[in-house]
């Protein structure tokens, strides 16, 4: 940097105002920028500055501090894994809906995944590979129903399952829920991972309903269901009753907690089939918004920080029927299902359970018609 010479001009006095020129020479060496100072050339510059405060204001003060300017690597904080994954393809999206809201996941989920002994099999030694390596307390989400809980049914009313082709599933008529009886091999390999899983929390999420705001492509022949103004509600009946079948199934395994996926949509405990559907009017054919799997994902953080580590469901006392017999425990499932008829001969509960629903409101339809349930 070059400091150029420059003129000044002062009075002589301040009776005469005649002004005479004095110069000064410039400055040519002076740096375009001063050194950082060193580490010990600043503490032999603070220091004293510190000390000489704290002597002449009497304050307490540490005045023998130590100048480093290195940045000390800090070792990056171990994540812990909050939950693992398995599953098809909703549990695909929740995992990633985990991901986005800053949760650490372990994902064994596959899109298409379905339970049957084969994919089981091949599944469970990564499941157990998995669960060794991770804490006793981390959870495992099991959401995988739902690829096994809808069939078909043909115009002859034979149950067929739901085909895929070109990377679609079709459903080849009408859309029907899986009857208990064909949900018994679901239950026994869904049984195999959660004993696979060890002694830790494990949560299965039940299904919810599908193809019921639009067909699966467009073969007037595919999801005929579509045409019965009822079909949404009826689909979330026969959901319904699939869950206490399954809660009845799955009550006894004590680290197991069956998830109604249903109320976390709708927003409240042993919500109806019809607010089910009515939670469920925005979603695509087969899957739910972000938000919906965002709600799930909060629901199953919150649960699980609130389980002990082996959680057991509740201790309900035996209650036995006039003919002695031990009364089932399947009322216990919801608000909507209500105890056999008792006044019959013998007296004892009736093996059919009985389940209300609200009347039907005349409103906004789902399919184009003028009939709404909510």
């Amino acid at each position: 940097m070059d400091h150029a010479a420059s003129g000044k001009s002062l009075p002589i006095s301040r009776m005469e105002h005649e002004q005479r020129l004095f110069a000064f020479g410039g400055h040519t060496n002076l740096p375009a920028s001063l050194i950082p100072l060193s580490a010990s050339a600043e503490s032999e510059l603070v220091l004293p500055l510190l000390s000489g405060i704290a002597k002449k204001f009497r304050i307490k003060m540490d005045s023998n501090i130590k100048i480093d300017r290195s940045i000390p690597l800090v070792p990056e904080e171990k994540k812990r894994v909050t939950v693992l994954i398995v599953g098809g393809s909703n549990a695909v999206n929740l995992n990633s809906s985990m991901l986005s809201n800053g949760l650490h996941t372990v994902s064994l989920a596959v899109s298409g995944w379905a339970i049957n002994a084969i994919n089981v099999s091949a599944i469970l030694p990564s499941i157990t590979e998995s669960c060794a390596a991770l804490d006793k307390d981390t959870p495992v989400i099991l959401y995988m129903l739902d690829n096994s809980s809808f069939k078909c049914a043909d115009a002859d009313g034979e149950i067929l399952p739901i085909t895929k082709k070109d990377g679609v599933y079709h459903v080849v008529g009408s859309l029907e829920v899986s009857p208990e009886v064909s949900m018994k091999a679901v239950v026994f390999n869904l049984t195999k991972l959660i004993k696979a899983c060890g002694n830790r929390r494990t949560y299965v999420l039940s299904p919810l309903p599908c193809y019921l705001n639009g067909p699966c492509c467009e073969d007037p022949s595919h999801c005929t269901h579509l045409v019965g103004p009822d079909c949404g509600i009826q689909i979330c009946c026969a959901l319904h009753r699939l869950n206490i079948s399954l809660r009845n199934q799955l009550r006894d395994i004590p680290t197991c907690t069956l998830v109604i996926t249903g109320d976390i949509i709708a927003g409240k405990s042993n919500s109806a089939p019809s607010e089910v559907l009515e939670a469920t009017s925005s979603w695509g054919v087969v899957h739910g918004p972000k938000e919906a799997y965002d709600k799930i994902a909060r629901h199953l953080v919150k649960i699980s920080n609130e389980d002990r580590p082996l959680k057991r469901f509740r201790e309900e006392p035996i209650v036995m029927n006039e003919d002695g017999s031990q009364r089932s425990r399947g009322s216990s499932f919801s608000n909507g299902v209500a105890a056999g008829d008792r006044t019959g001969g013998g007296g004892s509960r009736q093996g059919s359970q009985l389940i209300s629903y609200p009347l039907p409101v005349r409103g906004r339809g789902r399919q184009g018609t003028s009939t709404s349930y909510y």
